[in-house]
């Protein structure tokens, strides 16, 4: 069913297949409630949920500030959720590829399978919030011969190439974690922008180190 829905939106997309020349695909997961029945929680629920470390850390820390009335409205189990991570082209708004799994599933690891095992067409750009970074993912995607564009934040450490980046709202960077370094991995060269989204300012990170290719304003 994807393979078929790919080509048709290959076929049908016109003006809307390709964005500035590419193929702009986004990825995002999001968790979904389902009916509780016990297929579905076998399924989808955690196996641990309630015992790991942060979760009696958080119990044990609000058990002074509970109050009478608790114990008589006792919380109820887990419910199942199913946790569903989409591929979805921008142009069309339509779904690429999608992955179903149980609450604690991960979405990047979803994107990661999704990425490895498909087939996307030439000059396709992976988009992502700040949920979607690291070293091996962006690598996979550039093994993959795809490009990317991802908003980053303080959970993302770089090694700037200009001392002056921070003053000229951007420049080319290394994402090169110590980890790799050891390993002997090559770093990664991205490239940084700082771009206005309304009132907002975020900073963009992506492969395409040709500003002609990929400029602010198509950011």
């Amino acid at each position: 069913l994807c393979v078929l829905l790919q080509e048709r939106m290959a076929e049908w997309g016109g003006a809307y297949w390709r964005i500035g020349g590419w193929v702009p695909i986004a990825f995002d997961g999001s968790r979904s409630t389902a009916p509780r029945t016990k297929d579905n929680e076998r399924a989808f629920c955690a196996a641990n949920y309630g015992k790991g470390q942060t979760a009696r850390y958080r119990k044990k820390k609000s058990r002074g500030m509970r109050r009478k009335k608790n114990a008589r409205n006792k919380p109820q189990p887990q419910e199942p959720q199913a946790w569903i991570t989409l591929l979805w082209h921008m142009g069309l708004r339509l779904p690429w590829s999608w992955r179903l799994g149980p609450s604690n599933s991960s979405e990047r690891g979803h994107v990661s399978e999704m990425i490895e095992n498909g087939k996307f067409p030439s000059n396709t750009l992976f988009c992502g919030d700040a949920g979607f970074v690291g070293y091996r993912l962006w690598s996979q995607i550039l093994r993959r011969k795809g490009h990317f564009l991802v908003r980053v934040g303080a959970n993302v450490s770089l090694l700037a190439l200009d001392a002056d980046y921070r003053r000229r709202k951007g420049g080319l960077v290394l994402c090169w974690p110590q980890a790799m370094q050891q390993a002997n991995q090559p770093p990664l060269r991205l490239r940084l922008v700082r771009v206005r989204i309304g009132k907002t300012k975020a900073w963009m990170l992506t492969r395409v180190l040709d500003e002609s290719r990929l400029p602010i304003p198509q950011i």
